[in-house]
């Protein structure tokens, strides 16, 4: 891993949960639900992705 890569999953880290109480606040919980649902699919294209460059 490189440093732009450990940064990338930093800001990750830090942005999905202050997006999950912004989200949760204004929307009901079923739409937070779905977004983490859109995330955590997207999440694993791309981790899907990057296995394969590692191969």
């Amino acid at each position: 891993m490189n440093i732009e890569e450990l940064r990338d999953d930093r800001v990750v880290a830090i942005f999905l949960p202050i997006m999950a109480l912004i989200v949760g606040h204004i929307f009901t919980p079923t739409i937070l639900a779905s977004v983490f649902v859109v995330t955590e699919i997207v999440f694993s294209i791309v981790l899907a992705i990057e296995v394969k460059k590692l191969r």
